[in-house]
């Protein structure tokens, strides 16, 4: 799988998919994947539903989740 860069297309709302964000903030400048979900502009964080704020990183690309594991 691919990074898809936000500019280039959005993820469907109302489903998790990986993103990678950006916090360019001074002293910080690091970049992070986590799970979120996008509702209209705003994303959420997948663990406890909380808003990812841009001032704490900027969300660039996202790429669908890998499917699970089927029970062995």
């Amino acid at each position: 799988m691919e990074w898809i860069a936000i500019e280039n297309q959005l993820p469907p709302q109302n489903v998790y998919v990986l993103v990678s964000k950006f916090d360019g903030r001074e002293g910080v400048k690091m970049h992070s994947v986590q799970i979120a979900n996008r509702l209209g502009s705003l994303w959420f964080d997948d663990k406890d539903g909380d808003l990812i704020a841009p001032k704490y990183g900027i969300i660039t690309h996202w790429m669908p989740l890998p499917s699970p594991l089927e029970n062995i």
